[in-house]
């Protein structure tokens, strides 16, 4: 893959000729004027992080970007960040990954926008704000695979009407976003996750409040540091595609006896009351 990374954009547009065969452009943080980019119909991956966009573009000026499928936006600066995004996000219904983090969503609707992302598999919105139903919104990208909401700030957790239902993802990352609740309470078992990690999230309850055992596809399980109590749930035994289980620095207590058919599964237990069988 031919990889480029340039300070300015002006060497797309005359300096460097070659440049419009390249595939993967990395921009540095700097201000940019994004009017060069229509010219590198080739190009399949744009990382435009921590940019400030001076001047935007029309969506007919991306129209030789058809084959862009992987787009990084993450802590841009520009003067109207939500019609920067609308923008944008119209202008390529055809990516699979999009990472737009470190930005305010409580006064950004981008609904639409979302659901046309007809082929997006992988959304990144770390250290992102953000209210409660923004993550009903996100349910709409049913192609959608993998998501990360690492260090969010999640608003009306209270104003919750029943969980939301994430249909296809296999990943799911939200270590350091606050709940305060069970996950239960806010996402819907999900059947077809893979990897499940909310560390330091706040949640409480007991481990059979939090829907896992629904859960029957789950590989890798990271819920260390909250405020969980009770015993382990023996259904986690018959969850035999686990890779890997952190429950640490929780009140979870008992033994992992139902768990000795894992034979090679790493299981952290800092700080927790759980007993390991000698056949582990």
């Amino acid at each position: 893959m031919f990889v480029l990374f340039l300070e300015s954009l002006h060497d797309v547009a005359g300096h460097h000729p070659w440049v419009h065969g390249c595939r993967k452009l990395l921009l540095a943080p700097v201000a940019i004027d994004s009017t060069g980019l229509q010219s590198l119909e080739n190009l399949e991956e744009l990382y435009m992080c921590w940019n400030r966009i001076e001047k935007f573009v029309n969506s007919k000026d991306y129209r030789g970007l058809k084959k862009l499928n992987v787009l990084s936006l993450s802590g841009i600066v520009t003067t109207n960040t939500s019609v920067f995004l609308l923008s944008t996000l119209r202008s390529f219904p055809s990516l699979k990954t999009l990472d737009i983090s470190y930005i305010d969503f409580n006064e950004i609707v981008i609904t639409q926008e979302l659901h046309n992302l007809t082929t997006l598999e992988e959304l990144i919105l770390d250290v992102s704000k953000f209210h409660i139903s923004f993550l009903q919104t996100v349910t709409t990208c049913t192609s959608l695979k993998h998501l990360s909401m690492i260090d969010g700030e999640l608003n009306g957790i209270s104003e919750v009407q029943g969980p939301i239902n994430f249909k296809n993802l296999e990943s799911l990352i939200m270590d350091g976003t606050t709940f305060n609740s069970s996950l239960h309470q806010i996402i819907r078992p999900i059947a077809t996750l893979k990897k499940l990690s909310l560390s330091y999230c706040g949640l409480n309850g007991t481990l059979h409040d939090q829907g896992l055992c629904e859960m029957v596809h789950l590989e890798e399980l990271n819920i260390g540091y909250n405020t969980l109590w009770d015993t382990l749930p023996s259904c986690l035994a018959n969850l035999t595609s686990h890779q890997s289980l952190d429950i640490s620095s929780n009140q979870i207590t008992g033994d992992l006896s139902g768990l000795c058919q894992m034979t090679y599964l790493p299981i952290k237990l800092l700080e927790t009351s759980l007993h390991l069988p000698l056949k582990i």
